[in-house]
């Protein structure tokens, strides 16, 4: 039965045979249960077979799984209503009812697909499209990545190829190796596309394979991921070549070792490179060394005859002289001055500049130092009119540790400068502690101590724009210094450069026409357990004394004073003195001793020391007079007022304390103290005695020093060599040994060892003197070091000289005064002279002409200033002839003489008629007995 009823809006269509897929409904029961399941069935499959190829489609696990949850729970719902329609059916058995039934399944069929299956397949859609727009970028990623590997591959390839290093790639799981071409170019025909580890290692060295295998093995083994080594691989022609290998190991998660890859670096040329720099550099070094053989035995051989040549020259300005040849030989002093100081110069330019250099480290006395620099310069500065002082602060220790050859060529050169160019006024060296060191800060070492010393004077000054280039090489102010001054301009530049080897810097303060200070700072070490280097007596402790300065300052002697235990008061000029005087006089504490400076602006020295005698309450103090220059007639103007000491600047300590003991009575001597005047050079002949052995091998050296320590007073015994030196020391007849360091056959250091040695039974310690033509670096301290005691450079002079002696030997006030007079003392020494001049007779003629024609003009000289009342004159014509005596070892004459000069000293020229009648007597004896040993007939001629 048909029916045409329209279904509703909204409603599911009505199954109509087209719907139906052509399916009839035909009449009966069964048939229509039959024909609605297949309906049903095929409904089922047409829907699910679309959702599950849409469902399949899905890539997320979730969403898919969701997806078929829903469409079993549609089928479901869709199957309980086709099966409640068919049961229905079948109660009824009505046709219409199963047409009713298909009405319903295709009622639900629509619903399904129209709202379940919509809203899934919606959903459904939106989360496909996230996952495509996923897939998408994740697809973009992977393409980027790939790109990136194969221009990392292209690179890696690009680079292996490029580069001259060898690359190679070891594949640890398949053992094969890859080669660039730079490694298949040094393995020539040997390269092998299936090389493994195996044949790599047997291209080892056999000397190297065992340690190289070993170290790969262990940066495999070992987690490491880097392994370098240096080895020989060989090469394509069977020759071995020098490589560095770096190696990277390429490791997983696990850190299991996956892959070597490494790059050896052909080191063939920079081995024949290093070996070409170690030849050229040992060849430098024997260059260098040839050349320092060289320069030094060039300073030798040159400093040898200007040793003669100034020698000789001072010698000769000792004679009379006409003022014409005085000028001549002062001129050609000068001269050979001069060129001695360009030779030192240049030779240690040359050693600076080639880096050989170096720096000792000694123990030395910073005072005794700084006192025999500023000796060396006493007389420039007195010819000048300089003032010429010295100050060390009191709190810097005195013993160091340093180089002080070194310090003194720096103060030497900066100190030679300011006196050159100052006309007028002073030149001042003045020593203060910088700092502590900062290394000593950090390290709490206390003993390192850094010290500005300044050298400060009145001269022409420097322009500003010009301090800088001063300390260049070869380079002065300007060109009208040069000419007007002299000089090469390297003293400064050598000073610049021993400075920075001493840890220091050096810098000028200058104003043209003002003056100048140079300063510059050094670090030293203080001495370890220090031997006393400054005397320090007793017999001066609680002494008063007045020290009277005339300028704003400290005063050069108050630091001594302080540390002796005196107990100085200072004052400033002649009134401030006086009232201290008074004062001292009016509370019955005197002061026993009063030390003041000779030229003072306000009053000279002299007119005070009058004002102190006038004042009739003081209670007669010790005068101690201090001059910077000394002129003709200050002595026997201190003489007349009674002045204990006149002493010349800068003041050796060691002298200073000496005048003090003698002027306040603590030193014994032979004499009433308030009758002999101090002066420098009666306590450098209070120190002038003993026997000198001199060990020199060069025959005009050896009669300059026979001659000047002769003239001095000295006993000199010769030896030519240092083996006969020993010898002569052996005999115990010496007092202190001058020894040349160059002799044949031993030498002065080994002389010195020897005697060292065999002095330590005894405990004797004989004073060594070293002297030495070398100037090379170390020289000094090799002398110290051997044992001597001293060090003198030549060409020697003969203050530095005297200065050494007199240092090292004990002062002859030390020991008993002796009573001794010209009659009870032999004529002369026969052997003491003969060892004098070496047995050589025919010096002996030599030395006996001179002072047969010297001596009678000296009687004169003596004679004349006697009857002219000049004490002056009589002391040095008696003082020559003294010196000339002792030359010939002639105790009487020599006797004679002192007890002649102690009169003219004290200024009674009464009794010294006799004593010039006695003195004349022994030298007219002392002629006869020369002329017999000399074998000279008419030796006597006046």
């Amino acid at each position: 039965m048909e029916t045409s009823s329209q279904p509703a809006h909204g409603a599911a269509p009505p199954a109509t045979p087209e719907s139906a897929d052509h399916l009839a409904i035909r009449a009966g029961e069964w048939r229509t249960v039959f024909y609605s399941f297949a309906v049903l069935n095929l409904v089922t499959i047409a829907v699910s077979f679309w959702f599950m190829v849409r469902v399949a489609e899905l890539d997320d696990p979730l969403v898919h799984a969701a997806a078929l949850q829903k469409f079993e729970y549609s089928i479901a719902a869709l199957g309980l209503l086709v099966v409640g329609s068919i049961l229905r059916g079948l109660r009824v058995g009505r046709q219409s009812e199963a047409q009713h039934s298909q009405h319903l399944v295709a009622q639900a069929l629509y619903a399904a697909s129209q709202q379940d299956l919509e809203l899934t397949v919606s959903a459904r859609t939106r989360e496909l499209a996230n996952a495509n727009d996923f897939l998408l970028a994740e697809i973009a990623e992977r393409e980027r990545a790939e790109r990136r590997l194969r221009q990392t591959e292209e690179r890696f390839q690009l680079l292996s190829q490029a580069t001259h290093d060898c690359v190679w790639d070891w594949d640890l799981e398949k053992d094969t190796l890859w080669f660039n071409d730079a490694m298949r170019e040094l393995l020539g025909h040997g390269a092998s596309h299936t090389a493994n580890m195996e044949w790599w290692a047997g291209n080892l060295h056999a000397s190297d394979r065992e340690r190289v295998m070993q170290g790969l093995q262990q940066a495999i083994a070992g987690g490491r991921r880097l392994w370098a080594d240096e080895f020989r691989f060989r090469r394509g022609d069977g020759a071995y070549a020098y490589v560095l290998n770096r190696g990277y190991v390429v490791r997983n998660d696990d850190g299991h070792a996956l892959r070597l890859i490494s790059a050896m670096t052909d080191l063939s040329q920079r081995r024949r490179a290093e070996e070409e720099l170690r030849q050229a550099k040992e060849a430098a070094e024997s260059a260098n060394r040839a050349k320092s053989e060289f320069v030094a035995n060039v300073s030798h051989e040159i400093r040898t005859p200007m040793n003669g040549v100034l020698g000789m020259l001072e010698l000769a300005l000792g004679t009379e002289l006409t003022p014409e040849q005085r000028e001549y030989l002062k001129l050609a002093r000068n001269s050979a001055d001069a060129l001695l100081r360009v030779i030192n110069g240049i030779l240690d330019f040359s050693k600076i500049e080639a880096g050989h250099l170096q720096l000792e480290t000694i123990s030395f006395s910073l005072r005794s130092t700084l006192e025999d620099i500023a000796g060396a310069f006493a007389l420039e500065a007195e010819s000048k009119g300089l003032e010429l002082n010295c100050e060390v602060a009191s709190e810097i220790p005195d013993k160091l540790l340093g180089d002080p050859g070194r310090l003194r060529q720096i103060l030497i050169n900066l100190m030679g400068n300011s006196l050159k160019f100052t006309e007028r006024g002073h030149v001042t060296v003045r020593v203060a502690e910088e700092a502590r060191s900062e290394n000593a800060l950090r390290s709490g070492n206390q003993n390192e101590v850094r010290l500005q010393f300044a050298v400060s004077d009145s001269g022409i000054g420097v322009a500003p724009e010009k301090q800088q280039l001063i300390f260049d090489a070869f380079k002065q102010a300007d060109g009208s210094t040069t000419r007007r001054y002299g000089g090469t301009g390297l003293g400064l530049a050598i000073s610049r450069q021993l400075v920075e080897l001493m840890a220091g810097r050096i810098w000028l303060e200058s104003s043209p026409a003002v003056g100048s200070i140079f300063r510059f700072t050094a670090a030293f070490r203080v001495a370890e357990a220090p031997a006393a280097a400054l005397p320090q007596p007793t017999d001066l402790r609680g002494v008063r004394a007045l020290v009277v300065e005339d300028q704003a300052g400290r005063h050069e002697a108050l630091d001594a004073f302080e540390r002796w235990g005196m107990l100085p008061t200072l004052v400033r000029g002649t009134a401030e003195a006086l009232a201290a005087l008074r004062q001292a006089s009016e509370r019955s504490i005197p002061f026993p001793l009063v030390v003041m400076d000779l030229h003072m602006p306000e009053v000279e020295g002299f007119r005070l020391v009058e004002r102190i005698q006038q004042e009739t309450q003081f209670a007669d103090p010790r005068v101690i007079l201090l001059t910077s220059a000394g002129r003709r007639g200050d002595g026997a103007r201190c003489r007349e007022l009674g002045i204990a000491a006149y002493l010349s600047k800068p003041i050796r300590q060691a002298e200073l304390l000496q005048a003090l003991q003698l002027a306040l009575g603590r030193q014994q001597t032979n004499h009433d103290p308030s009758l002999t005047l101090i002066t420098r050079h009666s306590l450098r002949e209070r120190r002038v005695s003993g026997v000198i052995l001199l060990a020199e091998d060069n025959p005009v050296n050896q009669k300059l020093a026979l001659t000047l320590l002769a003239k001095r007073g000295y006993t000199v015994r010769v030896a030519g060599n240092g083996r006969e030196a020993v010898r002569l020391w052996q005999q115990g007849s010496c007092d202190l040994i001058l020894m040349d360091v160059q002799m044949p056959e031993m030498d002065g250091l080994e002389a010195t060892a020897l005697i060292r040695q065999q002095e330590q039974p005894s405990g004797r310690h004989i004073p060594i003197v070293a002297m030495t033509a070398h100037a090379m670096t170390g020289d000094r301290e090799r002398c110290l070091h051997a044992g001597m005691d001293g060090y003198l450079s030549k060409p020697i002079q003969s203050q530095l000289l005297f200065d050494a002696i007199e240092d090292l030997l004990p002062a002859a006030a030390a020991a008993p005064a002796t009573t001794a007079t010209a009659e009870s003392l032999p004529l002369l020494d026969k052997q003491a002279l003969l060892a004098h001049v070496g047995d050589d007779i025919g010096l002996l003629r030599e030395m006996v002409e001179i002072f047969n024609r010297s001596a009678p003009v000296l009687l004169e000289q003596a004679a004349a200033a006697l009857a002219a009342g000049d004490a002056d004159g009589l002391h040095r014509a008696t003082h020559a002839l003294k010196g000339a005596a002792s030359n010939f070892a002639a105790a009487a004459a020599c006797q004679a003489a002192i007890e002649l000069d102690e009169l003219a000293q004290s200024g009674r020229l009464e009794p010294a008629r006799g004593a010039l009648a006695a003195l004349a007597s022994e030298i007219g004896r002392l002629r006869l007995r020369l002329a017999e040993l000399a074998g000279l007939e008419q030796a006597v001629s006046a």
